[in-house]
């Protein structure tokens, strides 16, 4: 999926009036999932993005999109017992 196909696929689910419109908010909502999401979350999600939307979703932290790739191939998953993400209280 490119760039183009992503943001017209949120304008249209999310009714908006203008691919600008689309733009922006899918913008905002990558920049802060990007600061809230630990790496092992952030790094498979940018490496799953088109390339423009994940380099937003992966933002000027002191990381590369090499390792957010890496990440999100080299995942273990997660075993029975452990939660997802620090601070998550669910368990697989």
């Amino acid at each position: 999926m490119s760039d183009e196909e992503f943001i017209s696929e949120v304008q249209s689910r999310a009714g908006l009036a203008s691919r600008e419109d689309a733009a922006r908010v899918s913008r905002a909502v990558l920049a802060v999932l990007g600061e809230r999401l630990p790496d092992s979350v952030a790094g498979p999600a940018a490496a799953a993005l088109p390339e423009q939307l994940g380099d937003q979703l992966w933002g000027h932290r002191v990381r590369s999109r090499t390792s957010a790739a890496q990440a999100g191939r080299l995942s273990p998953g997660i075993l029975p017992g452990e939660s997802s993400w620090p601070g998550d209280t669910t368990t697989a």
